[in-house]
């Protein structure tokens, strides 16, 4: 089933209902690698801490999905409908789940919407040799906004023959603010076309390097896209290049990205397969992937386990005939790089059964007689449907 903007069902009312019920934070998650800000605060493991001077000052304990006064908020469900509010505000929800739970479900989601920014008559000289003028009323033109991070490199789809621009700037949903003449300047792109079959990437800037953290629930990326382009349009935060054209290597069991071998253990994040959201072009832009549910649901096995014998029994079944370095019951990344292998075995066998034997029937019943894994597209390490039929045919 694929699920569709401005529409009513299950799925999409349930989401709804868990935004509702969820108490989201204001605040962002430290972890590694965090650009700090001065007099701002986060949340730190088991607390939450106001950054001073270089110092964390605690300010008060940070229990998961306990309300927050003044610190978190809840969506507030005006229609039944899976709107571009419930949109966008599901996009902080999983940047949440990503930060501080490590769950990252971000390939499956499209940041893009059919946002689009009120009247707004705006003209700017980028340099001698360029201009941008955003005039909303142009019948010439489609503008879209969409929110997006600072520091963040997004991965962009889009099929158009014609030249198109795009720019980050900071939009209240009714006004541009002053600097966003500034933000234009050192982001605005011309493109002289794209296929939707190469993504191209689009980096944001650093907040800290121009004091922008300020604005950052306002700060969006505008795309300016000529009338007619009859395409899907997805946005995926995060680098997913190398999920777009990968073969399996199969007697190094390495994968190839652009002719070139990577050691997948080496890759946490970003599984090296297919994803779905990259693969369909029919015009209409989706606003997650169909298996985002499984995850939602709870439908799969992950590090948010919180029954520990889930995880205990994939441990069993994968290390049956190997020694277990880990720890039963604690998800780790020596497991999540195991059910990668298996999969990929798995998928291996299917390729090898339907290349190397030439009669028509050998191949269809040696192909009927390996059990499928679609480890092909949107496999995130972790046990979803496909993994679980996998595992329980060992």
């Amino acid at each position: 089933m694929k699920y569709k903007f401005n529409e009513t069902n299950n799925i999409t009312g349930y989401i709804k209902e868990l935004l509702r019920q969820f108490n989201l934070p204001v605040y962002k998650v430290y972890k590694e690698g965090t650009t700090l800000i001065n007099n701002r605060c986060y949340i730190k493991d088991n607390g939450i801490y106001k950054y001073f001077n270089g110092k964390f000052i605690e300010i008060s304990p940070f229990e998961y999905n306990k309300k927050i006064l003044n610190g978190s908020r809840n969506l507030k469900i005006n229609s039944s409908v899976y709107d571009t509010y419930t949109h966008e505000y599901f996009g902080r929800y999983l940047r949440f789940l990503r930060d501080y739970k490590n769950l990252n479900l971000m390939p499956l989601y499209n940041c893009f919407s059919y946002n689009k920014p009120f009247e707004l008559v705006y003209n700017l000289e980028i340099s001698e040799n360029e201009r941008f003028d955003l005039i909303t009323t142009d019948q010439h033109y489609d503008y879209y906004i969409i929110p997006v991070t600072f520091n963040t490199e997004y991965t962009i789809a889009i099929d158009s023959p014609r030249p198109f621009e795009m720019c980050t700037l900071i939009y209240t949903g009714s006004e541009l603010l002053d600097i966003s003449e500034e933000l234009i300047k050192k982001t605005y792109i011309r493109k002289a076309g794209s296929k939707y079959t190469s993504p191209f990437i689009f980096k944001t800037i650093n907040s800290a390097d121009y004091d922008y953290w300020k604005y950052e629930d306002y700060f969006k990326l505008l795309l300016k896209l000529p009338k007619g382009i009859n395409s899907s349009i997805t946005i995926l935060e995060g680098n997913y290049l190398s999920c777009t054209s990968i073969q399996t290597g199969a007697l190094t069991g390495d994968y190839i990205v652009n002719d070139q071998f990577f050691d997948r253990a080496s890759v946490q994040i970003t599984p090296p397969t297919k994803l779905s959201l990259l693969e369909v072009n029919d015009g209409i832009s989706y606003p997650f992937a169909d298996r985002i549910v499984e995850y939602l649901l709870e439908n799969a096995i992950t590090n948010n386990e919180w029954i520990d014998g889930n995880i205990q029994r994939v441990q069993d079944i994968i290390y049956k005939n190997k020694s277990f370095k880990g720890i039963y019951g604690l998800w780790d990344s020596y497991l999540k790089n195991n059910i990668y292998n298996l999969c990929n075995t798995e998928r291996m066998k299917i390729n090898q059964a339907v290349i190397t034997n030439a009669d028509t029937h050998e191949r269809i019943e040696k192909f009927k007689s390996v059990r499928f894994v679609d480890s092909n597209s949107d496999l995130l390490y972790y046990v979803d449907k496909d993994v679980e039929s996998l595992l329980r045919s060992k």
